[in-house]
Parts: structure tokens; C-alpha cells; sequence
């Protein structure tokens, strides 16, 4: 799925913002998993790939379920709801794993708990700088998926009240 942002991003040549936040956040994450793998953080790598990929497979599962609600020119309901439940799960899953356990459990981890292990490593500030450059740009997402979530409950109201 990264080979696919890159070239996705050399394609559109960073016209959109999207596109340069996506492109900047796919090398934030690419980086971080190189350097746990170089400096022998296995367990924070795993930690990170897990945490950020769970939600992406979501995600892209929605996209696809969504993709099918026409089909042979026909809406379907019952897959539009699927959609809906899709985007529901991959919105809990964004907040869950992505701004609760990724702070507590790896931010956490490398910032606090490896002080007491190795004070003098020379991993501690690049590491560290990357992972809370990535936390970042998980918030800078987040009001995305808010304000999608707004529009998508406003939009449902507004038809469910002019039912």
C-alpha cells in the first residue's frame, strides 16, 4: 500500500494538500519502521505498523463496500448500510488505536520508559521526533474524519427529518 501513495503522490505531483500531508505521513511511517528495525526495536515497530494499518484496512474496506452500493443500475440499501457500519468501525478504530493506544503504548514507551534503560542511546531523539511528528499528523487527520462525521450524521438527520 506505500509503493501505492508514492506513486499515487509522483502522479498528482502534490497539488492538493492531501496529497503532501498523505505523501509526508506514508515516509514518517516508512522511516519510523526502517529505524525500529536498524536500532533493533522490533516490538515498537510491529507496535506502530499494527496501530496504523488496522485502521487503513478499515478504511479501504469501507471504500470498496462503498464502491458496490451501484450496481447493474440499481442502488442497494443493504449495502449502503454496510458502508455506513464500514465507516462506523473504521472511525472507532481511528480513535482507538490511533490516538489512544499510539500515545499510551508506544509514544510513552520510548519517551519515558527507555529513559530508564538506556540513557545515552543515540536513537532516543530522531526516534522520538518521528514518532511525535507522526501523532501529529494523526490529529491533522483526525479533524478530517470529524468533520466527514459532522457531515455524514448532519446530512442523515436532515434526511430523516424531512421523512
Amino acid at each position: 500500500m506505500y509503493v501505492y501513495i508514492y506513486v499515487y503522490a509522483c502522479v498528482y505531483r502534490f497539488y492538493y494538500i492531501g496529497v503532501m500531508v498523505l505523501f509526508l505521513h506514508v515516509c514518517m511511517c516508512t522511516h519510523t519502521y526502517v529505524y525500529a528495525c536498524v536500532y533493533r526495536f522490533y516490538y515498537i515497530g510491529v507496535m506502530v505498523l499494527f496501530l496504523h494499518d488496522i485502521s487503513d484496512v478499515i478504511l479501504e474496506g469501507a471504500k470498496t463496500i462503498t464502491y458496490f452500493r451501484v450496481m447493474d443500475g440499481k442502488k442497494h440499501k443493504m449495502i449502503k448500510n454496510a458502508g455506513d457500519v464500514g465507516f462506523a468501525t473504521f472511525v472507532i478504530s481511528w480513535f482507538l488505536f490511533r490516538l489512544y493506544w499510539f500515545p499510551t503504548k508506544v509514544v510513552y514507551s520510548t519517551c519515558v520508559a527507555s529513559l530508564h534503560f538506556c540513557r545515552d542511546g543515540a536513537f532516543y531523539l530522531p526516534f522520538n521526533t518521528m514518532l511525535f511528528l507522526l501523532y501529529c499528523l494523526q490529529i491533522y487527520w483526525t479533524i478530517f474524519i470529524i468533520k466527514l462525521l459532522i457531515k455524514y450524521v448532519c446530512v442523515h438527520i436532515c434526511i430523516c427529518v424531512c421523512l
